[in-house]
């Protein structure tokens, strides 16, 4: 709220889209991938994104296909997570949460995630650009 507060003070026109549209626990990169594409296909003009976690990541895969985005604003943008995830809990702790089918995350509304559905973000962001290489 506070980026769009601001910017919109400024003239500029902000746009917040809801990448869960409803579906927490059906989240996956393709889908909320193409929520910012509906939403960049309705905009006019060049484009700046400003995108957290997912949404950073989610950012720097539609700057990469789309010229009209000028500039990106990343804040720990979610590249590269499995990988990340590892080193951080290590392949013994993921492989725990994966018999569980559950793992601790921020998400906002429940605080965990189903690792299935981690699986399949990992999955599909491995097939992106070649972004994500983690195994």
């Amino acid at each position: 709220m506070f980026f769009r507060e601001r910017l919109t003070r400024l003239g500029h026109d902000v746009i917040v889209p809801d990448l869960e549209e409803g579906d927490f626990q059906g989240l996956t990169i393709t889908r909320q991938l193409g929520v910012v594409r509906r939403e960049i296909a309705r905009s006019r003009g060049d484009l700046a994104l400003i995108g957290s976690s997912m949404g950073g990541y989610l950012a720097v895969l539609a700057a990469n296909q789309e010229p009209r985005i000028r500039r990106l604003m990343l804040m720990a943008p979610a590249i590269d997570m499995k990988a990340r995830w590892t080193v951080r809990h290590g392949a013994d702790q993921l492989a725990r949460w994966k018999a569980q089918g559950v793992a601790p995350t921020c998400a906002l509304d429940s605080g965990h995630e189903l690792i299935d559905q981690l699986e399949t973000i990992w999955t599909e962001s491995a097939a992106f650009f070649g972004i994500d290489r983690a195994e």
